[in-house]
Order: C-alpha cells, then structure tokens, then sequence
C-alpha cells in the first residue's frame, strides 16, 4: 500500500491536484512545510470506518442529549403529584425556576465551552453529566422553595454546553456532507426523550407511595440515577478525540478504532475540508470577545435559533392546556400533546437526509420556516372551529416542524465555520440562542388569551415571517461570500458546486466555498 501522508512538496503541484488529494501547512518546527494527504482507501472502508462512527460515538451523544433532556423536563410530570402541595409553592413558582433554569444555560453556555476547549469535549460531556444527574438526584430531597429554585438553577448550569459540545465532536469525526443528519440524529434523543417521558413517569408512577417515597421523588431518583449510567457508560465507551481514541478509562480493549482507522478517520476529514488541520486549543476570554464581535453570521445563526425556537418554548408549556381546551380531559390531552415529539422526528431525519443529499443548509431551513407559516396560519383561521379533532390534527402537524430547522442551522453554521474556536464559541451561541428562544416564547401564550389563544397563534405567524427574513439574509450573506471567493480564485484552486471536496492553495491559506 502506498504512502498516505507524505512530507514531498513535489509530489503534486496545484495544477495536478485532484479532489481525493490536499497539500497542507504543517505546524513550524516540523521538516517541511507541507504535507501530502492522499486518499488511498476504498469506499468500502470508508464506509465500513463511518458506520463503526454512527454505531459507537453517535448514540453516546444521543443517549447523553436523552437523560438531559429526561432531567430537565421530567418536573412537568411530577407537576400532575403532589409535588406542588409537598412543597407549598405554586405554578407562578413552577414558571419561574423553570426561567432560571433556562437562563443558567444561557448564561454558562460560553465559559463551559471555554473550558471544554481546554479539557478536551469528551471528558468535559462526562463531567458534566455525573454533575448534572447528582443535581437531578439530589431533587428528592427538597422540600420548600428555595431548594427548588436553587437545584433549577444549577441543573441549567451543568446542562449548560452538552450540545455545543456534542456538535464539536461531530465536526471531528465527520464530514460536512454528513454533518446534517448526524447533529439531527442527535436531536432526536431530545425529541425523543420528551416523547417517551411521559411513558416513563406513568410507569414510575405505580410505585406505591408505601415504599417511603413520594410519586415525585421516585421520578427524579430514577431519572438521576439513569444518568450516572449513562456517565458510566461514556467513560468506557466515549473516545478521547480522533487521533486519541482510546476510551476515558484508558482500556485498550476498548479502544474500537486501530491505527489505519485513526489515520483515515483524520485524512479523510481533512480532505473534505482542509481548514480542519486547525485542532482546537484554549480559548481565553480576549478571543470569545474578538469571535462574538467580529463574526456577523454567528449573531445571524444565533438569531435563527432564537427566532425558530420561540414558539416551540411557547407550545412546550401550553400545547397540553390547549389540547385540554379543545374539549379533552386530561389524561387524553397529556397522551395526544406527546405525539408531536415522534412526527418531529421523522420529519427532522427527512429534512436532514435532504440537506446532506443536496449540500443545502439554508435553503432546508427555509422551507422548514415557510412550513411553519403555512399551518401556523391555518391553525390560527381555524381555531374557533366547532370539530376538535381538525384542531388538534393541524395543532399535530404545526409542532412537528417546529424544531426541525435546529438542527440544520447548527450544521449549517458549522460546516461554513473554518477555525475550531470560533466554531465552538459560535455553536454555544447557537444553543444559547435555542434556550433564549424557548425562554422568550414562554410569554407567547397568556391566559388572557384562553381558551383559543388566537393571538398567541397570530404572534407564531409573525414570528416565524421574521425568521424567513433572517434566514434569507444569511443565504445572501454566504452567496456573496462564494461570489468574492470566486473573484480570488487562482490556477490550481478546486472549488466545486456544492462546496463539498473543495481543496484549494493559496500561500498555504486554504478557501472552501460556503453551503447556502
């Protein structure tokens, strides 16, 4: 088998580069100054290394987003025991440190990324999450309002950067025309959590209260406890990085990949995109200043989330209310209100799969918005409509759309960031801007607009009108991006449609085209 990396500067010159080669930089210090990558495996191993990836790292991430979001939304559940009399507070209270808890997150969602950045992303997603479920756990043992808001406020916290995080090992491991369905995949353990959560609780609920604990306290004991599994599981399981895959706890037994997976693992990345010779090192706070002031389009993606994901943090409360209004009883309307959670996940998987199929990022989160108008709009033309079940149906199909463009924002995002720092600052803005949103949209729907929140339907319109004009701005915004970038373009340079094996020389500066 022939050499893969080579230290030749002659042996391809620009003009006999080809899309499965790329001539990089390398560090000062090291024999030459340029490096030789060629693509000397099959697709066939290719693959098989890409399925070793979805079958190994990826559902550690998704198991992770899973309990957090099994922790984070299990206190709706426990609001239908006793859990607001033991404690003598009320749903004003309930509101309010769910508020804390998404501001937490929004607050520590750079400086835990600053951290990670120092620490490695791996083993700041087990820190995290043994710290969270000891928070989670430890909600048993409250009794008054003070240690209600107080664990809120610090599960956010330690919740706070899992999913930036998350996003950056993707990145590592994938290519960006694989980035789209991966980061939804991801998602889906957040959809699905909250599809499933309920089943769960109702389950958990049958424990007789004889056994010396409340229904609550059983709900956050069992769900903490699941988590410090799922911790345990990412020290032997989660590998360190891509050159390092040897899991947590060091067993080499363990470690799933061998040493001509790891150098195609890396290569095969590089190639897609050779601005990813940059590893990630310490970000101080001068930098994330420099980043967040600098870089436009990291406040338009961030905009895209808050925008996208406020009406989503407005039905998240009200959707089950709304249901019961339209004539269900409770039980019924807690049933229907979790179906929406399994449509998002079909409908995320089909619009991921596209994105990646097509290169298209912005163009996926469009339409996502404009679907989101549409029955937006007819929920809102037919919310004095005498048959309930047209109501929940169109209210069914809304919120099965309604966290779709996330996931293809946050790809979109990365896939056209080139240095790791500002792609980790960047996507810890993005899901600070998602927590924002859900934050914001809690005030969507108000009780003066009960029982057919006809209002609140008219803002969700508007709304999502407004994150069309913003989504359409940062297309633009790349497109004259591309447009200046193929001014530059020089003899050698390969940049092709879609943006994807686009490997390019430039005094060693490397330029991929951007993903509308």
């Amino acid at each position: 088998m022939a050499t893969q990396v080579s230290t030749r500067p002659e042996a391809a010159t620009p003009a006999e580069a080809s899309p499965n080669m790329s001539t990089e930089k390398i560090p000062q210090g090291q024999p030459s100054s340029e490096v030789l990558i060629v693509a000397d495996w099959t697709p066939k191993e290719e693959s098989s290394l890409r399925r070793k990836i979805d079958f190994t790292i990826l559902p550690m991430l998704m198991l992770g987003l899973f309990a957090l979001q099994l922790d984070k939304g299990n206190l709706s559940y426990a609001l239908t025991t006793s859990f607001t009399k033991d404690l003598g507070i009320d749903n004003n209270n309930v509101n309010y440190g769910n508020q804390l808890m998404l501001a937490a997150i929004v607050v520590f969602e750079i400086p835990f990324n600053m951290v990670l950045s120092r620490i490695g992303p791996a083993l700041w997603l087990t820190i995290q999450i043994f710290a969270w479920g000891t928070v989670a756990t430890a909600q048993t043992a409250i009794h008054n309002l003070a240690g209600f808001y107080t664990t809120r406020f610090i599960l956010g916290m330690w919740e706070a950067g899992y999913l930036a995080a998350s996003l950056t090992i993707l990145a590592s491991f994938y290519t960006r025309r694989e980035m789209a369905m991966r980061v939804t995949l991801v998602y889906i353990g957040n959809y699905f959590s909250s599809g499933i959560g309920g089943l769960l609780a109702g389950a958990i609920f049958k424990i007789p209260e004889s056994s010396g604990l409340k229904k609550w306290q059983w709900l956050f004991l069992i769900d903490g406890l699941f988590t410090f599994v799922v911790g345990i599981m990412f020290i032997f399981l989660m590998p360190r990085s891509t050159d390092n895959t040897t899991p947590l706890c060091g067993l080499q037994s363990l470690n799933f990949f061998n040493d001509e997976e790891r150098r195609i693992l890396n290569d095969r990345v590089i190639l897609d995109d050779p601005r990813k010779t940059v590893r990630l090192e310490g970000i101080s706070p001068k930098r994330v200043l420099q980043i967040v002031f600098t870089s436009f389009r990291i406040w338009g993606h961030f905009g895209v989330n808050v925008i996208s994901l406020a009406p989503k943090g407005g039905l998240s409360v009200y959707s089950p209310t709304i249901i019961k209004n339209l004539g269900f009883d409770a039980t019924t309307a807690s049933f229907l209100s979790s179906v929406h959670n399994f449509g998002v996940c079909i409908f995320a998987i089909t619009v991921a799969w596209i994105s990646d199929k097509t290169s298209r990022r912005g163009l996926l989160c469009l339409i996502c918005a404009v679907y989101s108008i549409i029955f937006s709009g007819v929920q809102y033309a037919v919310v004095r409509s005498s048959d309930i079940w047209l109501k929940y149906a169109i209210l069914a199909v809304l919120t099965s759309g309604m966290a779709v463009s996330q996931s293809i924002n946050d790809a979109w995002f990365s896939v056209n960031t080139a240095h790791p720092q500002e792609r980790c600052v960047g996507l810890a803005l993005a899901v600070a801007g998602s927590n924002l949103g859900g934050l914001c949209g809690q005030n969507i729907f108000v009780k003066s607009d009960a029982p057919y929140y006809y209002h609140g339907f008219l803002k969700v319109l508007y709304i999502y009108a407004g994150s069309v004009v913003l989504i359409a701005g940062l297309m633009f915004y790349y497109w004259n991006e591309n447009r200046k970038l193929a001014k530059e373009t020089i003899a050698g340079e390969l940049i092709t449609e879609h943006g994807v094996s686009e490997i390019s020389r430039d005094g060693g500066k490397s330029r991929v085209k951007n993903q509308l």
